[in-house]
C-alpha cells in the first residue's frame, strides 16, 4: 500500500472538508449542511444525502452518478438522519487525479478514496450525529500469482479490482468487484487483507482526528 495522506482542508463555503489519498491518487470531499433541501429532495422524515462527483477533466460520466448513487448510500446509513428532517446533506467529491484514457471504469484506489474523503469529511462537519466512520480498501488480484494485493498499481496486469468498505468496527458494509468471480476461499482472503489495511487506515485516521 502506497503512502497514506490525509489533509483536513479549509475550504469556503464549506462545513467540513477532506483530502485523502493513497499516493498520488488522490480526491477532496466537502460537505455542506444539514442545509434547506429542495422540494424534490424533500423527506419529511429525515435528512437526504447528496453525493456529487466531479472528475478532474471534463464532466461526469454516467458511471460517476452511479458512484455517486452508491456512496450516498454508504454515507445515509452511517450517519442519525432522522434527526434533521427535511434537510440536506450535500458532498461534493472532486478528483484530484486524472483518470486512464483506455480505463473502462474508475480505479479501485480512486473510488476507495472518494469514500474515505467523505467520511473524513462528514467527521470534520461535526454537522450530522455519526453512528460510525467508515475506510474503504482497494484490491486487487494480480495477474502473475493470483495473490491479492492492496492499493494496486495503475499499470498492474490484474484478473480482478474492487473496493471493500468497513465501518469502525471491522463489519463490511459495501463493496464492489469487477473480474474474474471470487469463489468462497478467494472471497475469505481478499476480505481478511482488506480488513488488516482497513485497521492501519483506522489508525491513521483516529491520530489525525485528535491532533
Amino acid at each position: 500500500m502506497r503512502p497514506i495522506i490525509i489533509v483536513f482542508d479549509e475550504l469556503d463555503r464549506a462545513d467540513g472538508s477532506a483530502r485523502f489519498a493513497f499516493g498520488e491518487t488522490c480526491a477532496v470531499a466537502s460537505v455542506s449542511g444539514p442545509i434547506e433541501a429542495r422540494l424534490q429532495q424533500e423527506n419529511a422524515s429525515r435528512a437526504t444525502v447528496e453525493v456529487i462527483i466531479r472528475p478532474l477533466h471534463g464532466v461526469a460520466a454516467t458511471e460517476s452518478r452511479s458512484l455517486s448513487t452508491s456512496i450516498a448510500g454508504v454515507l445515509s446509513a452511517m450517519a442519525h438522519l432522522h434527526q434533521t428532517p427535511r434537510a440536506l446533506v450535500q458532498i461534493v467529491v472532486q478528483s484530484l487525479s486524472p483518470i486512464m484514457r483506455n480505463s473502462p471504469r474508475t480505479p479501485s484506489s480512486l473510488l476507495a478514496a472518494y469514500f474515505n474523503a467523505s467520511s473524513l469529511a462528514l467527521l470534520r462537519a461535526g454537522s450530522l450525529p455519526l453512528r460510525t466512520y467508515l475506510c474503504a480498501v482497494p484490491i486487487a488480484r494480480r495477474a502473475r500469482d493470483n495473490d491479492f494485493v492492496i492499493d494496486p498499481a495503475a499499470d498492474e496486469k490484474t484478473r480482478g479490482t474492487g473496493v471493500f468498505v468497513f465501518d469502525s468496527h471491522d463489519q463490511l458494509i459495501w463493496s464492489t468487484w469487477s473480474g474474474s468471480v471470487l469463489d468462497q476461499a478467494a472471497l475469505a482472503t481478499s476480505t481478511s487483507l482488506a480488513v488488516s489495511a482497513a485497521q492501519i487506515l483506522r489508525h491513521k485516521m483516529r491520530a489525525l482526528a485528535r491532533s
